[in-house]
């Protein structure tokens, strides 16, 4: 069956929905998450610096299949191997860093500092600068060669580094995003889908030599899919800001909408910027960012129902009404910048079987956004290493740790976790 490149195109305008909505992208569903990845990943070859590299790549893996007599299939297996591999590990070493940049996501210059980056990257996907390695260490890479199973592997553990100008921002990316609040699991679960999904077409391609003809043609289509990293990169990097700043209320939908429509016909999408006068890459960027603002503006201002829990900010005045009510106790832990907290407050708790429920709790609010002393105390006490979480204590005061909550939770699970709790 031929792929159509038509239907590529589509498919990546219709996940640049998931890529840019910020409910998805955040803590909502490790399911989510990892469908976005894995499709993230297999329309990453299909960019300009990829995409060529597939006859290339595939031509080579015959010629040791010729000489080792060893099934096309396996070794195309062998070679994707290496390439989840090399993701994996980046992946879990990223989510190691959750433990340290996740507590500075409430600090105003860091959230800057980390747009300026992601906007640097999406910059680069526009065609303004390209992201490669030291000429040495790529001689190097693109040198490795052998006749046997283990060049093809080491080929695919050092591929993602070959094609640098386009994996570079989508890997770097995906590393920080891992970094500011993932774990070392979930940060290689992640990247262990992303690079499947970016394995898949050489599986595809190296099993049945017969589909290279049958591939679409390098063209336009492929700057499309590029523009749409581009899109997904500046618009978290304007998610990031309205985190802090809030503007996306600002844009009503028409605005938003309005944007969208510039942008794509300012060329956001189509035009192409590489080796083009500079006035043709600013009207390109110009593109770009009117495209990712106005989604941002789009999906920011959502209708939701209004949350009519009755919260106490103060930690201390809830813990002594709960001693003298002899309720259960709430703990939310909050902060204007975790995406998984905001889906919670705008898509859990306006649920009316919430905010009944809710009647026989005392409901304490910690707002962590920028945590002073008394804040990390509480936090100190609760074993909170991370955004969101919930704590639920009986009525003695004694935490049920098994219903926690650190991640986002539709209503019917939040009221299944309460309705536990005597």
């Amino acid at each position: 069956m031929k792929l159509n490149k038509y239907f590529v195109v589509f498919f990546s305008l219709l996940l640049l929905t998931g890529f840019t909505d910020t409910s998805l992208i955040s803590d909502k569903g490790v399911l989510q998450i990892i469908i976005l990845m894995l499709a993230g990943g297999f329309l990453t070859a299909f960019t300009p610096c990829v995409y060529p590299l597939i006859p290339v790549t595939i031509g080579i893996i015959s010629e040791i299949n010729k000489k080792q007599n060893k099934s096309p299939f396996l070794m195309s297996v062998i070679y994707a191997a290496g390439i989840v591999i090399t993701y994996t590990l980046l992946g879990i070493l990223a989510g190691l860093g959750s433990f340290t940049f996740g507590n500075y996501m409430g600090n105003k210059v860091f959230v800057w500092i980390l747009s300026a980056i992601f906007f640097l990257l999406g910059l680069s996907m526009t065609g303004f600068y390209e992201i490669r390695l030291p000429g040495f260490i790529t001689d190097k890479i693109v040198n490795i060669r052998g006749s046997g199973t283990l060049s093809v592997f080491a080929m695919g553990l050092v591929a993602g580094f070959v094609a640098a100008p386009c994996t570079g921002p989508i890997l770097a990316s995906a590393l920080i995003y891992i970094s500011t609040g993932g774990s070392p699991f979930l940060g290689g679960v992640y990247l262990f889908f992303y690079a499947l999904g970016l394995s898949v077409i050489f599986i595809i391609a190296g099993s049945f030599s017969g589909l290279l003809k049958k591939l679409p043609r390098s063209g336009r289509w492929m700057i499309i899919i590029r523009s749409i990293f581009a899109i997904a990169i500046m618009a978290y990097s304007f998610y990031l800001l309205d985190s802090v700043y809030g503007f996306s209320g600002r844009l009503n939908t028409l605005i938003s909408l309005l944007f969208i429509v510039a942008g794509i016909l300012a060329g956001g999408l189509t035009r192409e910027a590489d080796f083009m006068p500079l006035g043709i890459k600013l009207l390109k960027l110009a593109g770009v960012l009117l495209i990712s603002a106005g989604i941002i503006g789009f999906f920011g201002n959502s209708q939701d129902k209004e949350d009519r829990i009755n919260w106490i900010a103060s930690y201390e005045e809830g813990i002594e009404r709960a001693k003298t009510e002899k309720k259960p106790v709430i703990i939310d832990f909050y902060a204007n910048w975790c995406a998984a907290c905001k889906d919670i407050k705008k898509k859990t708790f306006p649920d009316d079987r919430i905010q009944k429920e809710s009647e026989r709790f005392v409901m304490i609010i910690i707002d962590a956004t920028n945590p002073d002393e008394k804040t990390a105390e509480i936090e100190k006490k609760y074993r909170v290493s991370g955004l969101p979480a919930i704590i639920f204590l009986d009525s003695e005061q004694n935490e049920i740790e098994r219903l926690r909550i650190t991640g986002f939770v539709n209503a019917d699970e939040f009221l299944r976790r309460m309705q536990q709790v005597k």
